[in-house]
């Protein structure tokens, strides 16, 4: 089993990710938060589409995952962020069930295709690695991890976000 490394700067998270990339044979599945591949599935209904994404998909098997719509909620729904290991709204309305279901799927489609790789999208209260934002709904970020990262790095699976990339 790998065991999920921290890194003390995003120069090595993106060196360290380079080196995965490089080493892996062409066709790789690799776990990607849909929104980072267009789809229209973040809590506004709209995408973080980025082409450095994309363009993975030249080389590897992308397998796309939204844990928060897979857990049941809609599009577009309430911003939500983690307090502790509950996940709330700004309204108060927990929907830590629904983040669970989520991670559970994206574990299961993580062990249905042999995945070991996963690039999520970064502060996100389900997907986040590193940072997610601190529960106020003031924007302010803290160390942690999404609910569907958390998940996935305690089973060995490599998480990464979008912000580390290689240039």
């Amino acid at each position: 089993m790998v065991k999920p490394q921290d890194y003390s700067s995003d120069q090595d998270r993106q060196g360290a990710l380079a080196r995965i990339l490089a080493a892996l044979p062409a066709g790789t599945p690799i776990l990607v938060s849909a929104c980072l591949l267009g789809e229209a599935c973040r809590y506004d209904g709209r995408d973080n589409g980025l082409p450095a994404v994309r363009a993975l998909a030249d080389r590897f098997t992308l397998c796309p995952i939204c844990p928060e719509v897979a857990g049941g909620l809609p599009i577009p729904r309430p911003p939500a962020e983690r307090q502790g290991q509950a996940v709330r709204t700004a309204a108060g309305e927990d929907v830590t069930a629904a983040y669970r279901l989520g991670a559970a799927k994206a574990l299961a489609l993580v062990r249905d295709r042999g995945i070991r790789l996963a690039i999520l999208k970064a502060k996100s209260p389900s997907c986040g690695r590193g940072q997610v934002y601190d529960g106020t709904f003031s924007r302010r970020l803290v160390p942690g991890d999404g609910v569907t990262s958390e998940c996935l790095e305690a089973k060995g699976i490599r998480v990464f976000t979008e912000k580390d990339l290689p240039g």
